[in-house]
């Protein structure tokens, strides 16, 4: 049942509806997202396929924390999902308002509109564009991405260090030198790492694709004062950055100076 034939048209109120049908939807959407077929799912959030097919079908509303866990193993941060809990309240409330004594529209018809607005208003929430894919486009040092990391760490819930390492059999020392930038995992590191997350296939993506950009090469911009040569990825952001920690801005001299073309004077 989607929507019921009792309309309010002396207030101009939506028709009462239940919103379980599109609250599964969503729920299937957020899985093919996630490139995760409803048995790979069940295995990561240990229910039965047949309860997300359940979740799924539409006839019913899932309680929210088998939806907490669902949308968890969807790689969907904790962030997003205060969102998502706001749509499943809403249907929660929409299915006990069908289910309650007939009210008049002039008295019940607000929290028809307001359901109606508030719906809207979550639905674009859990679509709109992680902050997280703009920012790794932007990532050109370990520093960055060590942040990243450990933003990701944190919205997915991986709990401690020692947690981690349980989880990938990654040394503590070790995940705490990417976190802080003062080391870089590689690919199969990386990917080993957003799995314990459970971090969703764009994010992975993300973080690989930011991860093959920095490794490409080095800028080594020169700067013509002390001769010194830029050390940081060749895609970074600001000053350029000498091995000894000195910064300079760009000096406006083409990208393949190098001062060893350049005469030096004699003392």
């Amino acid at each position: 049942m989607n929507v019921l034939s009792v309309s309010t048209p002396d207030t101009g109120a939506p028709a009462p509806r239940s919103y379980v049908f599109d609250f599964a939807q969503l729920l299937k959407r957020a899985r093919a997202d996630a490139e995760l077929s409803g048995r790979a799912l069940a295995g990561r959030i240990k229910y039965s396929p047949t309860r997300v097919v359940r979740a799924e079908g539409g006839k019913e509303l899932p309680n929210w924390m088998f939806t907490r866990e669902y949308l968890g193993g969807c790689g969907i941060g904790r962030d997003v999902v205060l969102a998502w809990h706001g749509l499943w309240q809403i249907a929660r409330g929409a299915e006990r308002e069908l289910r309650a004594d007939q009210k008049p529209a002039e008295i019940r018809g607000w929290f028809w509109t307001m359901a109606e607005d508030d719906w809207a208003e979550g639905v674009v929430a859990i679509n709109r564009p992680d902050p997280m894919l703009a920012r790794l486009a932007h990532v050109t040092t370990a520093h960055d991405l060590g942040a990243e990391i450990r933003a990701l760490a944190d919205r997915q819930g991986a709990g401690s260090l020692r947690k981690v390492e349980a989880q990938t059999e990654i040394p503590k020392t070790t995940l705490h030198r990417w976190y802080t930038g003062r080391a870089t995992p590689d690919a199969a590191q990386l990917s080993r790492l957003l799995t314990a997350f459970g971090a969703p296939q764009t994010i992975q993506r993300a973080f690989t694709l930011t991860l093959t950009r920095m490794s490409g090469g080095v800028c080594r911009g020169a700067d013509i004062e002390s001769e010194s040569i830029c050390t940081l990825g060749e895609f970074h952001r600001g000053p350029h950055r000498a091995k000894d920690g000195s910064e300079w801005l760009d000096d406006g001299d083409p990208d393949d100076y190098h001062p060893r073309d350049r005469p030096r004077l004699r003392q």
